[in-house]
């Protein structure tokens, strides 16, 4: 199967969608997936079903762990707001996002054992890791 329809044009109202109801996935879509594809654990992902936050902190971790040369990366807390934190705004909007955003890299790290990662002054120092998973389901 190539293309699917996700929903009717018609809503029954006589509104039309402004999005198409067909989308069509393509050979070159596919192997991007399957070449760029984060492993990640299923299980550990559903842990952390009680914060979308945590969930995402998950999945980057699992994407760009593996990935890092021997050094490693600080990426600071500004960094990490203007990806994840957009929301926040005002006079303590870095503040405000740190007291979220923490306890969400706590819950990631505690389903992603062989992360390694420290939070140090300033923002979080990424080190080299294990990916999440030794293998991808159903890859060969």
């Amino acid at each position: 199967m190539k293309c699917f329809e996700l929903w009717t044009h018609d809503d029954g109202a006589g509104q039309r969608s402004i999005w198409p109801g067909v989308v069509e996935l393509r050979d070159d879509y596919y192997n991007d997936l399957i070449q760029h594809g984060v492993p990640y654990d299923p299980r550990a992902y559903a842990a952390l079903a009680h914060s979308a936050l945590s969930q995402g902190v998950y999945l980057m971790l699992c994407y760009r762990l593996h990935k890092l040369n021997a050094k490693g990366l600080k990426v600071t807390w500004k960094q990490w707001q203007e990806q994840f934190g957009h929301e926040y705004s005002g006079p303590d909007a870095l503040r405000n996002f740190k007291d979220r955003f923490i306890p969400a890299v706590k819950d990631a790290l505690s389903v992603y054992a062989d992360a390694n990662v420290e939070i140090v002054t300033g923002g979080l120092m990424l080190k080299k890791s294990r990916p999440a998973v030794s293998k991808i389901i159903g890859s060969s």
